[in-house]
């Protein structure tokens, strides 16, 4: 199984796709949930949608939501031959120099790298002196004719690096944010293959989270499920941040607070200690920055409950966290998915 959850991470976090742009992941994904549904589309928006029937009649239905996009850069104009550029999503500036990106061309994708400061652009002030964005530019080697000619405004950029495996079953790519989840729920409905359900299950890999949630709020108008659960990252312990974070190889993050149905919630926990799966409370009183904000407010309100899985350094090109985790929350989304439905709805 472990195989399993590597190599649909392993190319799921190889493809470009920040909001906006996820066709590659999205085409990747749908490919990989195809088999295990019955009926399947790419929406509108570029989300994934998809249906597992049951053979139930009138059965409820549970929607799985993970988005499928990523935080990213986009090219807004020339100075000579480099690129000047904004954001698109959560990018901290301090992430950027000396970093390598693809930029996704019209006609296809270029490598560059990004500008850093060096002794002959620093100056005594410089180490007090916060820099912006707007201080940085990506450099391809080419000339100012040929890089107008190559590369557009508006071209989207993400960060180059690929999937690193590291030791005690640790792994570290771009965009773990949001492919792990991507796949947590594949392996799911991978553990759901064989059984019959009391409840139809509706998968949603979103587009726009990292921009506002509308490939997951549009999606839940199209599904109208009986419940969602959004299933995200959330922060994983390191030296310098212990405090609200949760430890790597912990399990399955099952958040309480308003944004969270409080007897999804306590479901998820019940089925948890069940089934001996690792899992940790994670207590947030407002908004949980998860797609789970946007899809309770669609029709007349949907209960939603929010998985998530620790991550370290969130919204970076380096972002780690171990495979089993991935594991542990796919193994509590299949169990869920077994009990809604039957009897009283969850």
């Amino acid at each position: 199984m472990e195989k399993m959850i590597t190599d649909y991470l392993r190319e799921l976090v190889c493809e470009a796709g920040p909001s906006g742009f996820v066709e590659r992941p999205a085409a990747v994904a749908a490919k990989m949930l195809a088999p295990l549904v019955d009926e399947l589309e790419i929406d509108r928006l570029g989300s994934v949608r998809a249906l597992r029937r049951s053979k139930k009649e009138g059965a409820p239905t549970l929607m799985l939501d993970a988005h499928i996009d990523e935080i990213g850069l986009m090219v807004t104009g020339y100075d000579g031959g480099f690129l000047s550029f904004t954001e698109i999503g959560g990018v901290d500036a301090r992430m950027l120099p000396a970093r390598e990106v693809i930029i996704m061309g019209e006609d296809g994708d270029y490598p560059g790298v990004i500008t850093s400061f060096t002794a002959a652009t620093l100056t005594e002030d410089s180490p007090e002196k916060a820099f912006e964005m707007e201080d940085l530019y990506i450099d391809t080697g080419m000339d100012e004719s040929t890089v107008r000619e190559k590369i557009k405004i508006g071209a989207p950029v993400v960060y180059r690096e690929k999937y690193v495996e590291l030791a005690n079953g640790f792994a570290s790519a771009k965009s773990m944010d949001d492919r792990s989840c991507v796949t947590a729920i594949l392996y799911a409905m991978e553990l759901l293959k064989q059984k019959d359900l009391d409840c139809n299950i509706a998968v949603v890999f979103s587009n726009f989270e990292e921009t506002g949630g509308a490939g997951a709020k549009t999606a839940a108008w199209g599904i109208h499920p009986d419940a969602a659960i959004a299933v995200d990252v959330t922060f994983g312990t390191t030296p310098d941040a212990k405090e609200d974070c949760f430890d790597c190889g912990s399990g399955a993050a099952i958040c309480f607070g308003a944004n969270a149905n409080r007897q999804i919630s306590l479901k998820l926990r019940e089925i948890a200690k069940r089934d001996n799966i690792p899992f940790e409370i994670e207590p947030i009183p407002g908004n949980t920055g998860t797609n789970a904000w946007s899809i309770e407010m669609v029709d007349e309100g949907i209960p939603c409950g929010i998985v998530s899985i620790p991550l370290r350094y969130m919204h970076t090109p380096v972002e780690t966290l171990m495979i089993s985790d991935i594991e542990y929350v796919g193994k509590l989304l299949a169990a869920y998915a077994e009990e809604f439905g039957k009897g009283e709805r969850e």
